[in-house]
């Protein structure tokens, strides 16, 4: 049987890639990241993140990269510290 897809005001999908998962197909954890980074207008390291989440930062890493890999989120080293990941929504996406 056929599956149908529902969009319930989720972001599309990037219309360049065809096989990027769309984020209300991704799990709970990762449509909860991505609220917590549509909250804010600075990007967030991944601590931060897991600090406005019950979720483990585990959880919240894995989370980061299936939304990096469906391109709705980018990543770009902290200003005040190199070494340190900082992510934000893509701005397709806002």
């Amino acid at each position: 049987m056929p599956r149908h897809e529902e969009h319930h005001n989720s972001p599309p999908s990037s219309s360049g890639g065809g096989d990027l998962q769309p984020l209300d197909e991704m799990p709970p954890s990762a449509n909860r990241v991505y609220g917590v980074l549509e909250q804010t207008d600075s990007p967030l390291s991944s601590t931060e993140i897991a600090s406005r989440t019950p979720l483990a930062s585990r959880t919240v890493r894995n989370a980061l990269h299936q939304l990096r890999e469906a391109d709705l989120v980018g990543v770009r080293a902290s200003i005040l510290d190199p070494r340190k990941r900082q992510y934000e929504l893509n701005d397709t996406e806002r």
